[in-house]
């Protein structure tokens, strides 16, 4: 047996991003950063600007490459409509949904999100699960923890 059944002697704590631990000034979001982003960004620190960071939705980049909608055409959980744009909708512009990986945008309209994915027979279980590896923790605290399927 290479592991024990009881893994009480695992001194584990849940995993923080760093900016729990250390404040920043500046965080380029993606999985990976985008290579024009970093570009402009060390550009506009180093002529002492602050470097402007995308403020829309995924979902206008999707729409300006003319992509189908993963949500309306396909009924998949995507996450674009609430993470931050920036990288040209590579995802969905390769057929899969939006993972979330850039993070949330400044604004999203989580209520009217919520609708839609429920609209479409989509729970936001099934919301929170795919934004869980990059952004779900930080969007289940502003409502979604907690809720029951009835609330949504």
């Amino acid at each position: 047996e290479v592991y024990r059944v009881d893994h009480s002697f695992l001194d584990t704590v849940e995993a923080q991003p760093a900016t729990h631990f250390v404040p920043f000034e500046l965080q380029l979001t993606g999985c990976p950063i985008e290579r024009h982003e970093l570009l402009a960004a060390v550009s506009s620190l180093l002529r002492g600007t602050v470097p402007e960071l995308p403020a829309v939705p995924v979902c206008w980049e999707c729409k300006a490459r003319e992509n189908e909608c993963r949500v309306i055409q396909h009924h998949a959980v995507c996450c674009g409509a609430m993470t931050r744009a920036g990288c040209g909708a590579r995802c969905p512009s390769h057929g899969v949904a939006c993972a979330g990986c850039r993070g949330p945008v400044e604004e999203p309209n989580y209520d009217a999100n919520i609708t839609m994915f429920a609209d479409r027979g989509i729970s936001w279980k099934e919301i929170s699960a795919r934004m869980r590896d990059f952004s779900a923790p930080a969007w289940m605290r502003m409502g979604l923890e907690g809720a029951t399927d009835s609330e949504r």
